[in-house]
């Protein structure tokens, strides 16, 4: 199912869309029915949206304001625009700010059908083409197909090295010892480290020992020392702020000393073991300073319009890597914490009885009256105008009782 938008500023045009058509059948769910662009945009950058069917003509902003800021802030969000007027300058417009289609009123309800199977079978061929994508991902084994990204941006350096090691691979006599099958465990283990998933990265690198062992010692000593080394050190650094180059050439010098090949790759084993341990404490401090930051600027912005992607760029860190944080630490997503913090300060506010609730709404962040009502009713149960009453007569019994 994909989420839909409908806004109209006539109550009996939104009712009657949301209703009369089988949405289900047609494969979306009406989320929200908006009566200005006002309400679209502060709804689209709180929830997941797919579409927003829209009339062009609507008090405060217009349609065409919605499918502008859509389009300028690169959301992934199709639009419909719904007119009565088959005037050029709106077409063209729509045009430019990539709208998909433009239903004239008074609709047909065959059109609209029409209009939305076609919707749903681009959103199908677009989840299609990424899936197949990422098949083609996994399935491909070459360091070049490796994705090596920290927090959105591609590693170049990592990319390079792992390319000369692949190159020298192939050309070198070193290959009938399976050379490259250690460059594929690299490749592996180096996106182990990027998503850090700890076990992997020590299993990951047993079975480069393994295969250590079966090759010439000083192929086996050229690939730790050369690429493995250069290639953590990178990440470790680059990742979390360590620098561990020195230490693991020292743990290679180890290899070289020891009576027993194999013996020395399992001290390097243990010490790999620690290094990840290290890596592992110094990036949750990491995490619980991006955090803190995070959460003093929301706390201290909430009445702002503040999205995910303004919030990573105050912390330095990218939308994706900022939301994982959320979930992972907090245990709640990015918008229910900006949600919790403007609702706590409502209710605060809904104590001074001289203040509007509409007045709350703005100090609050929430610049459509009606979306407030519904974030506020969604989070407490109550209405904010009940919520103030019954703390009102909370208040007047607690001041009895004192007397």
């Amino acid at each position: 199912m994909y989420n839909l938008v409908i806004a109209d500023d006539e109550k009996n045009i939104r009712e009657g869309l949301s209703r009369f058509i089988d949405w289900k059948e047609l494969g979306f769910n009406v989320v929200m029915k908006c009566e200005d662009g006002d309400e679209v945009i502060d709804y689209i950058n709180a929830m997941s949206v797919d579409v927003v069917l829209c009339d062009i003509r609507m008090s405060r902003k217009s349609g065409l304001d919605v499918a502008k800021y859509i389009f300028e802030n690169s959301l992934n969000i199709k639009v419909i625009l719904m007119s009565g007027y088959q005037e050029f300058e709106y077409a063209k417009k729509a045009l430019e700010y990539n709208v998909v289609s433009y239903i004239v009123k008074p609709i047909e309800l065959e059109e609209i059908k029409n209009k939305f199977t076609k919707v749903k079978n681009d959103f199908d061929r677009e989840k299609n083409i990424k899936e197949k994508l990422q098949h083609e991902k996994q399935k491909s084994i070459e360091p070049k197909e490796i994705i090596l990204k920290k927090e959105g941006e591609i590693y170049k350096d990592v990319y390079e090295l792992l390319e000369e090691t692949r190159v020298e691979a192939e050309n070198s006599k070193s290959a009938q010892y399976n050379y490259k099958a250690l460059i594929e465990q690299q490749s592996h283990l180096i996106e182990q480290f990027l998503e850090f998933n700890k076990t992997s990265i020590y299993n990951t690198f047993k079975d480069i020992s393994g295969k250590i062992v079966n090759i010439p010692f000083e192929f086996g000593l050229k690939f730790l020392d050369n690429t493995l080394v250069i290639l953590i050190d990178k990440i470790a650094s680059s990742y979390v702020g360590l620098t561990i180059k020195e230490e693991l050439k020292a743990e290679i010098k180890n290899i070289k000393n020891a009576e027993n090949y194999s013996i020395g790759l399992q001290f390097f084993e243990d010490w790999i073991n620690k290094a990840v341990n290290a890596i592992e404490e110094n990036n949750n401090s990491n995490t619980e300073l991006i955090i803190k930051r995070a959460n003093k600027y929301i706390e201290e912005n909430y009445m702002d319009d503040l999205t995910l992607e303004k919030v990573a760029e105050v912390v330095f860190i990218s939308p994706v890597y900022l939301s994982k944080v959320y979930k992972k630490k907090m245990g709640i997503n990015f918008i229910d914490y900006i949600t919790k913090i403007r609702i706590e300060r409502a209710k605060e506010l809904l104590s001074n009885k001289n203040l509007k609730v509409y007045e709350i709404s703005n100090l609050v962040g929430y610049k459509n009256l009606k979306y407030f009502y519904k974030v506020f009713k969604n989070y407490t149960g109550y209405t904010p105008n009940s919520y103030r009453e019954i703390f009102m007569k909370h208040k007047a019994t607690n001041y009895n009782k004192d007397k």
